[in-house]
């Protein structure tokens, strides 16, 4: 599937599509995945191209396997991720006492009274807080999962038989 790589005219129209580095600011266009795995748009968009390249092509005797996008990688710091990282953090411990305890907050003064106080780690943050940076990389994990079934989904629903792979960066 082509998903690695947005169009220009993508990025053009829906600038929230494209990447935000740990400065904050948003990735040009070019690269690949360069893009924001939690953006609404971009998962509207790639569900609509894997289902249209399901129901072409789906039926071809010469299509042996699916490769679904090409070395997923990357951590995008945009608020829509950053928000999706509280809420991730919010349902792993249940509360901000026992993420405090959990990530020995106390230490450093790094203590969360509130989840919007939470960032992805990034320039200029305090590094003491070693849980913030460990459950950061695992959340980014799971955002790159979750895009990677939302992409398999209509394949298997459209081709169930044809077997699909991919590959990380």
């Amino acid at each position: 599937t082509p998903t690695a790589v947005r169009p220009a005219w993508l990025v053009q129209r829906y600038p929230e599509v494209q990447r935000t580095d740990s400065d904050r600011r948003r990735n040009g266009v070019g690269g690949r995945h360069n893009h924001c795995f939690t953006s609404p748009i971009l998962r509207e968009k790639a569900t609509a191209l894997t289902t249209a390249l399901a129901e072409r092509y789906g039926s071809r005797k010469s299509l042996i396997l699916w490769h679904v996008s090409n070395e997923l990688d990357g951590a995008c710091h945009c608020s829509l991720c950053e928000e999706q990282f509280r809420l991730w953090l919010e349902e792993r411990y249940g509360s901000l006492e026992a993420l405090n305890a959990a990530w020995w907050t106390t230490f450093w003064s790094a203590t969360y009274s509130d989840w919007s106080q939470i960032a992805a780690p990034g320039p200029g943050q305090q590094y003491a807080v070693n849980g913030l940076f460990l459950d950061w990389k695992r959340f980014t994990t799971d955002r790159t999962i979750d895009f990677l079934r939302m992409e398999l989904e209509p394949l298997r629903r459209i081709t169930p038989e044809v077997p699909i792979t991919t590959n990380f960066h």
